[in-house]
């Protein structure tokens, strides 16, 4: 595992990458300046302006074999015509409209495994409650995602330390709210371990997962939460982000993710949402990023008054 800190203090540009590009339906490399044959990572593609599937791909399934965020099917089906192969400085893609419809606008966020940034375990299930997972990220975890790799119904199950209690969890793929069932862990995570559910979204007897577990800290990646006011406000990060992810967690409401890259001409963040294949809205009033933070309109998906957000920012280079 890559450290995520180098001569001059945390090496970002190593660790993550907004890219857009317009799809031209013809097999192409996409440079974002990640070497992804070097250590392990994953990248979430999604076509912008037509209604088609988020596409996630890491690198211990390998190139081709996909997982849908926005669903709950199998992640080991495979599709040579999509992200094609991990290279040095990106990756490559085929011909498929998912990943290169011509005339459409697609954003690739591509992470870097690295401690204290990202940790990505494939493990089997042993379905004993409280059952220890290690980890390698040097800290506690601030952000867990897990999916169970085989057939279909299996939900994208997200862990975060502002949920209701140690016990909750919520689904990357619905519109839904947290909940205890069917839950994730039994204790809180600590700088070498998760323990989780005896499930079979998470830890059922010979299932095979596979775990996405990002830090929490002032330098690379922050999970904390906000209270809605339904006004304007800034949320302090303690750094200024690149990426973000929030889900409302007193209601049903959309995962919403925003980035530094597609912007509207007023500076805020575009929405994309996980959990269904919508195509990209311009939110006037949604979020904008700031040097300490993120500054929120009055959109009620991600600033109603009386909900708690949770968010998971990613540092800028």
């Amino acid at each position: 595992m890559l450290l995520a800190t180098s001569a001059g203090g945390v090496d970002m540009n190593s660790l993550y990458k907004t890219t857009t590009w317009v799809g031209n339906a013809t097999a192409r490399d996409i440079d974002t300046g990640l070497d992804m044959t070097d250590g392990e990572g994953f990248v979430w593609i999604k076509n912008r302006d037509t209604a088609r599937d988020h596409l996630l791909y890491d690198t211990i399934r390998g190139a081709n074999v996909e997982g849908v965020p926005n669903n709950d099917q199998s992640i080991t089906g495979t599709n040579n015509t999509r992200l094609t192969s991990f290279n040095s400085n990106g990756f490559s893609l085929g011909t498929n409209a998912l990943v290169n419809e011509s005339g459409d606008n697609i954003v690739a966020w591509s992470f870097k495994e690295a401690e204290g940034f990202l940790d990505i375990i494939e493990f089997s299930g042993n379905g004993v409650n409280g059952r220890a997972l290690s980890h390698s990220l040097g800290e506690t975890p601030g952000l867990i995602i897990i999916k169970n790799k085989g057939g279909g119904g299996y939900d994208w199950m997200v862990w975060h330390p502002d949920f209701s209690g140690t016990g909750y969890a919520d689904k990357l793929n619905e519109f839904g709210s947290q909940s205890v069932s069917p839950g994730m862990l039994t204790a809180e995570p600590t700088s070498s371990v998760i323990n989780l559910k005896n499930n079979d979204f998470v830890n059922g007897n010979a299932e095979v997962y596979m775990a996405y577990i990002f830090g929490n800290n002032d330098e690379t990646v922050k999970c904390s939460s906000y209270s809605g006011n339904g006004g304007t406000q800034t949320v302090n990060v303690g750094f200024q982000p690149q990426w973000l992810l929030i889900k409302d967690t007193t209601r049903s409401e959309d995962w919403v993710i925003v980035d530094s890259v597609r912007t509207a001409s007023n500076g805020t963040g575009k929405f994309l949402f996980p959990n269904k294949n919508a195509v990209e809205a311009e939110r006037n009033n949604g979020a904008t990023f700031v040097s300490t933070g993120f500054s929120l309109g009055n959109d009620n998906i991600i600033n109603n008054s009386g909900s708690t957000y949770i968010y998971m920012a990613i540092a800028a280079a």
